[in-house]
């Protein structure tokens, strides 16, 4: 089977049990996750964060982002050029500078943002359709996480926020895909070995 048929079946499989969380579990899964997130020692040393904003049925990442600022640290948000397929990385002060953009994700303003530094972030927290135990990762099917990862520093720790279902054995990778170094789901840490 092609891999992009393969990765296509395996993400409409797990992306429609995870439209079907209630609220209220999508809201308790996402505050037990945000929890073991900021248990992390890298999380606790880290200072500029590249973070995404959630969208439709993934794990909330906005209280994760108000906390970062209220702790004090940079927090980097992407915002999507569609035209070029890449992600433009912003930093916020406050999750009232995002406004509705491209396929209706919260976005930074790119007219007034100020832009990030790729050689700044220090934590990059990646999201994903499905991942597995190797930190295998398939995405949503655009490329452009595909295309920020490799241009992060070499000692970034790329951290995934799942539900534990959206973990599984073992995914189907390209050559260009890169594997997570930690996936936090609401039943387990999980530290993929270098």
């Amino acid at each position: 089977m092609d891999i992009r048929v393969e990765k296509r079946e395996i993400r409409k499989k797990i992306l429609s049990l995870r439209d079907k969380l209630s609220e209220n579990d999508l809201n308790l899964y996402s505050s037990v996750i945000m929890e073991s997130f900021f248990s992390l020692d890298e999380v606790k040393s880290g200072k500029t964060f590249f973070i995404f904003v959630n969208f439709k049925s993934e794990v909330k990442t906005t209280p994760i982002i108000e906390k970062l600022i209220k702790d004090g640290k940079r927090v980097v948000v992407p915002y999507t050029d569609a035209k070029n397929k890449q992600l433009i990385l912003c930093y916020i002060k406050s999750l009232s500078e995002l406004k509705e953009g491209t396929y209706g994700i919260l976005e930074p303003d790119i007219s007034i943002s100020e832009r990030a530094n790729l050689a700044d972030i220090d934590i990059a927290v990646i999201p994903g359709s499905v991942f597995d135990v190797s930190g295998g990762r398939v995405g949503y099917g655009g490329g452009f996480y595909d295309r920020v990862i490799p241009k992060l520093r070499a000692d970034v720790p790329k951290i995934a926020l799942a539900f534990d279902f959206q973990v599984i054995e073992k995914v189907p990778m390209g050559y260009y895909d890169k594997r997570m170094d930690i996936i936090v789901t609401e039943k387990r840490i999980i530290r993929i070995g270098k």
